[in-house]
């Protein structure tokens, strides 16, 4: 499996940032004229171009709550189907064929309804 499958999009990386979600990972987007490049945090050289935290699927779901309280009832439910990937927290869900992005979608929608908080996060 390659590692543009393996992690979020620029486009989410980029959304948890505006999200103030810590750029702290394993792996970075790199924004260039002709669109991203992923690199290795240890491998990062000083460059001209802006740079996102491209987390990776264990990374996400370290950063995910375990689950969510709705209504009195704690709830978390992420299941695979039709060759996506769906998470869903009670009445809130997401999908995409990349786990990664799943993910991601999932946490910026939780950061985005104040559920969860970008200063609280684990990573």
């Amino acid at each position: 499996m390659k590692i543009e499958e393996q992690v979020c999009n620029l486009e989410l990386a980029k959304k948890m940032r505006e999200n103030k979600v810590p750029q702290r990972s394993l792996w970075y987007w790199e924004e260039m004229p002709n669109g991203g490049k992923l690199f290795l945090a240890e491998h990062n050289q000083i460059n001209m171009y802006p740079h996102y935290s491209a987390f990776t699927v264990a990374e996400l779901g370290e950063m995910l709550p375990p689950t969510i309280k709705y209504d009195g009832k704690e709830d978390f439910f992420c299941f695979h189907r039709n060759e996506e990937w769906n998470l869903m927290y009670h009445k809130r869900s997401v999908s995409d064929v990349n786990e990664a992005n799943a993910r991601a979608k999932m946490l910026i929608m939780l950061l985005e309804e104040g559920i969860i908080k970008a200063e609280e996060l684990e990573i």
